[in-house]
This record gives C-alpha cells, sequence and structure tokens, in this order.
C-alpha cells in the first residue's frame, strides 16, 4: 500500500472531525443565541466548508505530500478498505467516548434539576450543550455502525480503477 493511501485517510479523518463539528455547530447555534446573526453562522460555515474541501482533495493532497517518497509500506493483510475501515471506528469512538461524559452528565443534571425545582432545567444554554454533544455522541455511534458500509463505498472505485490500469 502506497503510503500516499494512508496519508489520504488521515487528511480524511480530519476533514469528517470538521465537518461533524460543522455541522452540529451549524444545527445548534440558532438554538444558543436567539437573536439571528450572520457572524454566529462563519464559524461553522468555515468548518463545514473546509471539511468539504479536505475531504475532496485529500487523494491530490495526499500525493503531493508524499511525492518522492510515496513508498509501498509493508503492511501486509491490509487492504486500503480494512484500513478505512478501522479508521472510521477510531474517529467514531473518539466522538461516542470522548462526548458520552457530557451526555450522561447534562441528562442527570437535568432530571435531577427537575426533580429538585419541579420545573425542566432553565435556558437554552443548558440544551445547547446537552444536544451538542448528544449529536456528536450519536453521530459517533452511527460512524461505527456503519464503518464498513463507508470504507466499501471509498474503496469500490479505487479497486476498479486497480483492476483496469495494473
Amino acid at each position: 500500500m502506497p503510503l500516499s493511501s494512508v496519508v489520504q485517510v488521515l487528511f480524511r479523518l480530519s476533514a469528517l472531525n470538521w465537518l461533524v463539528s460543522g455541522l452540529v455547530q451549524l444545527a445548534l447555534g440558532p438554538l444558543e443565541n436567539r437573536s439571528f446573526s450572520w457572524i454566529g453562522l462563519l464559524v461553522p460555515a468555515v468548518l463545514l466548508g473546509s471539511g468539504i474541501i479536505v475531504w475532496v482533495f485529500a487523494p491530490f493532497v495526499s500525493r503531493f505530500v508524499s511525492r518522492g517518497c510515496d513508498q509501498s509500506l509493508s503492511l501486509e493483510g491490509v487492504s486500503l478498505r480494512s484500513l478505512y475501515s478501522t479508521a472510521f471506528v477510531g474517529i467514531g469512538l473518539w466522538f461516542a467516548l470522548s462526548n458520552f461524559a457530557q451526555v450522561f452528565n447534562w441528562l442527570h443534571f437535568s432530571i435531577a434539576y427537575s426533580k429538585i425545582s419541579g420545573i425542566p432545567s432553565s435556558g437554552p444554554g443548558s440544551f445547547y450543550h446537552l444536544s451538542s454533544a448528544g449529536l456528536t455522541f450519536i453521530a459517533g455511534i452511527i460512524l461505527v455502525a456503519t464503518a464498513r458500509f463507508w470504507a466499501r463505498k471509498l474503496t469500490e472505485g479505487g479497486e476498479r480503477d486497480a483492476i483496469a490500469n495494473p
């Protein structure tokens, strides 16, 4: 497997992180600030746009970065599909595990606060933090569950190209 393939997977992992972060912020940003602001949409839009750009251009940039030293790595038994699958499971676990404590903490706080005060937890801020961590947690679980599917989708075209151009 060429080094550029490994670099491409790493670029796409970063892009996936930016895409999920941008989508979560874009979806929940208006809930945090009740007043609409174009500036409030700037950071999520930049994250989302950067993620899309890095995802699309990852093959070209990885070949450029590894030019002159794009040697084949001796990873016997490791295919590009298994590398993608492992990477998706890894980032999915990272999303899920890094947000599990926040989700659990905010759910516990909301339940405990509503039992003590008799009213639901106050303000959109607590909902924003819970839903932000919750959506990222759910995205991580979905990514772990669908890692093989996405790895297969990403490598099908490349395998056809390798067979057509040996």
